[in-house]
């Protein structure tokens, strides 16, 4: 073998033998990592039993080598955070969820930590934005941070953002009635009435016996009816038969059955028909009890506390209709002239006539029954002079004369 040949066969074992050198460190290396990555994630797991438990001091500890060991872990900086947060160290907290930010910018961890932070600092605005990040940055479904969001968004009344939790979460867990009632009071609150309906008719066929699930269903159709009555006449008389209000149900189905006469309702209608006569007659708690459904979840709708107030004065409940006429006139609803009317029956004549004297200033034009009526307070408080006053401007206001009726009209 000559001398040439040996040397190259030197060189190539040389190389062969580094190759494996590097080949070696580095499996060892990659071992090490793993190790290192191992311990953390035991010290990680027994922070966690700290923390259910309450032990933050402990979890905090725990956390700490857990982070020399494997300071790469944005999971371990994010729950330190947390950690530090329940323990009542908001800097160390900010801090931690800044680091676990900065070292994985795209894990979800950090962002998470950081809203809960700026949660509990009322920042609902910062938080919201953290909890957006840490979604769009989520490779599974986290059911924790999905709610976090969800009541951030509802807190500063974003429906919208609302809405699109609800359909994560029922993505997850589809037909929840709760998660579905939930979403459609958003659609109502974003005006996606038909949306909404689809929302309550899953809640409602799920337990016709919710009350307030019937009265918002109801209510969304009576207000689609107008758009389009013969898909919606028809919803809401399917409704109120699965209610038991056979008679509202029989004037559906007739005024369905007159829009298409191609469609075939008059068995049914007879059969309703028949219901109906043997029901016994609606009483007035049941209409009311419709209305407290509703105002239940949308306490500012003017129309249905005038109708709840409507119904408390046929069933003599003067107490309560006054109870919903404060609430009107205290959100800056001008009912003077009716609670005076309300407060005069009940026989509190000086409150009524206070009512009076706003409702007169803030017509634009004199009213006559108006002076009348407060004439007539007037005289239940034996207060003649004034009484007299308010008749005579209730029958002429130009005239000056003094004339007082016997009895108030």
């Amino acid at each position: 073998m000559s001398r040439k040949t040996t040397t190259a066969s030197f060189v190539a074992l040389s190389i062969c033998l580094l190759n494996s050198s590097i080949a070696i460190a580095a499996e060892t290396t990659a071992q090490t990592l793993s190790d290192e990555a191992k311990t953390a994630n035991v010290y990680k797991t027994t922070a966690q039993k700290c923390l259910a438990s309450k032990h933050y001091n402990e979890a905090i500890e725990y956390l700490d080598k857990g982070i020399r060991a494997n300071p790469a872990d944005a999971s371990l900086h994010a729950m330190r955070a947390q950690a530090n947060l329940r323990n009542g160290n908001a800097a160390q907290a900010l801090e931690d969820a800044n680091t676990a930010v900065k070292v994985g910018p795209s894990s979800p961890d950090g962002y998470k930590a950081r809203g809960e932070l700026y949660e509990t600092m009322k920042k609902t605005a910062e938080a919201l934005d953290e909890y957006s990040k840490a979604i769009k940055f989520s490779t599974s479904f986290d059911r924790d941070l999905i709610n976090k969001h969800y009541k951030a968004a509802t807190a500063l009344k974003r429906p919208d953002l609302a809405i699109q939790d609800c359909n994560a979460l029922l993505n997850e867990s589809p037909n929840d009635p709760t998660l579905t009632l939930i979403r459609a009071q958003l659609y109502d609150a974003v005006k996606k009435l038909p949306e909404a309906v689809e929302d309550y008719e899953l809640v409602f066929y799920l337990n016709p016996t919710q009350r307030a699930v019937s009265a918002a269903l109801i209510r969304d159709l009576d207000q689609l009816a107008f758009s389009n009555p013969s898909k919606y006449v028809l919803k809401r008389a399917k409704v109120y038969e699965k209610m038991g209000r056979y008679d509202k149900a029989v004037a559906d189905y007739t005024r369905v059955q007159q829009l298409n006469p191609k469609e075939n309702y008059r068995e049914q209608i007879a059969y309703l028909n028949s219901k109906a006569r043997t029901m016994k007659p609606a009483d007035a708690s049941d209409d009311i009890a419709e209305c407290d459904a509703i105002l239940a979840t949308n306490p500012d709708s003017v129309p249905y506390r005038l109708k709840r107030i409507s119904l408390y004065q046929k069933a003599n409940q003067l107490d309560k209709a006054k109870l919903d006429y404060d609430y009107l006139i205290g959100r800056g609803q001008p009912f003077y002239n009716e609670r005076a009317h309300l407060l005069g029956r009940i026989g509190k004549y000086k409150e009524a006539v206070e009512d009076m004297d706003k409702a007169i200033n803030l017509s634009r034009k004199s009213s006559g029954p108006d002076f009348q009526y407060r004439g007539w307070l007037y005289l239940q408080m034996g207060e003649e002079q004034k009484a007299k006053w308010d008749y005579e401007r209730g029958r002429d206001p130009n005239s000056r004369r003094l004339h007082v009726p016997s009895a108030a009209n």
